[in-house]
């Protein structure tokens, strides 16, 4: 199978590049591979995570490809960085996880998604999983000086993570993408106040990135830093 690319007899496999549904099977058989009862990896809903068909949409929306560094801040288990070297073959793909037992089991799926990309002849781009909070100081210049993409899953934060989440927002290069699970504002700009409160889905409605969305029914909430 390895280094063969025949379109009409294979399909979707038959391309040296992940289509989005062949990128999930083999982020999905890894974990497979790497069971554990103590972890459920498809409770998106309750988590707040894209599940890997939403994540598919997001990197298509975002254009997320080969020139970005993608860093997913909280990454769990990691299924969105391994989909994400997968499908979008980014220059750099970076999972930082606090959690030793997620932290863990992402590291232990590395090997597994390596070999299922070798054996059927997929190109990935480089990834890493890091342990460590985001909000560290031996994150910032990975996250401010090099990230392209952001991913936070801020859903379940109360009022001091995310206003710790505003003031990384602040400090962001202009033209990063920032992808959430709840709507947070820009607090660099003149009509925020970045020492107080505001109605971020307000600020977000307002200045959400064309393709994005500001539905609240949706998952994720997309916009670029100015």
């Amino acid at each position: 199978w390895r280094g063969c690319y025949n379109t009409e007899n294979l399909g979707d496999w038959g391309y040296a590049q992940c289509k989005d549904d062949v990128a999930q099977e083999i982020v999905k058989w890894a974990y497979g591979m790497v069971t554990n009862p103590r972890i459920d990896f498809n409770n998106h809903e309750a988590n707040g995570k894209p599940n890997l068909p939403e994540m598919a949409k997001i990197c298509d929306e975002a254009r997320i490809g080969e020139h970005d560094v993608f860093v997913d801040c909280g990454c769990g288990t990691g299924q969105l960085v391994y989909f994400v070297a997968a499908y979008g073959r980014c220059k750099k793909t970076i999972g930082i996880e606090n959690g030793d037992l997620a932290y863990e089991h992402a590291t232990r799926v590395s090997g597994y998604f390596e070999k299922l990309m070798a054996h059927f002849g997929k190109r990935f781009g480089k990834f890493e999983i890091s342990q460590g909070d985001f909000l560290e100081e031996k994150y910032r210049g990975l996250i401010v000086e090099e990230a392209t993409v952001l991913f936070v899953n801020n859903k379940m934060f109360n009022e001091t993570l995310m206003h710790q989440l505003k003031v990384l927002l602040r400090n962001l290069k202009a033209g990063t993408k920032v992808i959430t699970t709840k709507p947070v504002c820009d607090i660099r700009h003149d009509d925020v106040d970045g020492d107080g409160p505001c109605n971020c889905q307000e600020w977000y409605e307002n200045h959400q990135t064309p393709g994005g969305t500001g539905n609240e029914t949706e998952k994720y909430f997309l916009m670029k830093i100015n």
